[in-house]
């Protein structure tokens, strides 16, 4: 039988233009039967495949959409823990997640969206006009089949959407996964920094917080002592 990396493989292979999936790298063409539907436009929507984890890890990220930050092209996400290994300028948020995941659930995990494709300028009106139907096709294509070879134990949810519509989807209820609402690692309007939502509020959000004499030695508490 093939491992479940290889059969994630074999889904996206068929809409992803890629030779291989395990290196980050960018993918020749989107052959999706829904990108004119969904108004996928070449060189200006941010299209990812997900990062890969562990083989068989039991625990799954799920994110609304990809982001313009990490360029308005179609992307293979490789293999998750490359993201430590990498020599590129990564996001100081999304490197603090990755490693209070690896930390607290022993794994590097599955990381993907509830759709493929994001927007290359966040706004309100695009977000009504185009979500909900890429949403509603996107789950279907691809995010069901990857919960169904993945077969996680736990789906941690990154942001309100991913969370809200998961836990109206009756194949979480079916497969009795349990989900974990964590707030999104780029949210602008939290005025933390990575370290603080490392070490405090993900760790409070799964309920495994630090002990008292270790969040006193977070920077915030210093701050907050001297003042």
């Amino acid at each position: 039988m093939e491992s479940t990396n290889q059969q994630i493989i074999n889904l996206f292979n068929e809409s992803f233009a890629s030779g291989d999936y395990t290196k980050k790298a960018p993918a020749g063409d989107l052959l999706c039967e829904h990108r004119g539907y969904c108004v996928y436009e070449p060189g200006q929507t941010p299209c990812w495949s997900p990062f890969i984890g562990d083989d068989n890890p039991k625990i799954m990220v799920v994110a609304e959409a990809p982001s313009a930050l990490g360029g308005n092209d179609l992307w293979i996400g490789g293999l998750t823990k490359d993201i430590f290994e990498s020599d590129e300028k990564q996001s100081k948020s999304l490197m603090a997640f990755l490693k209070f995941i690896k930390e607290y659930y022993g794994v590097y995990p599955y990381f993907t969206d509830l759709m493929k494709c994001g927007l290359n300028k966040q706004s309100n009106s695009k977000k009504r006009e185009l979500f909900p139907k890429r949403k509603e096709k996107c789950m279907t294509k691809f995010l069901h089949k990857e919960i169904k070879i993945i077969r996680p134990q736990e789906i941690i949810c990154v942001g309100r959407e991913s969370y809200d519509t998961l836990l109206k989807d009756p194949l979480i209820k079916k497969l009795n996964i349990k989900l974990t609402y964590l707030m999104h690692y780029t949210q602008a309007s939290l005025q933390m920094t990575s370290e603080e939502k490392e070490k405090i509020l993900w760790p409070y959000q799964i309920g495994k917080l630090l002990p008292k004499e270790k969040l006193l030695d977070l920077k915030c508490f210093k701050t907050i002592k001297n003042q």
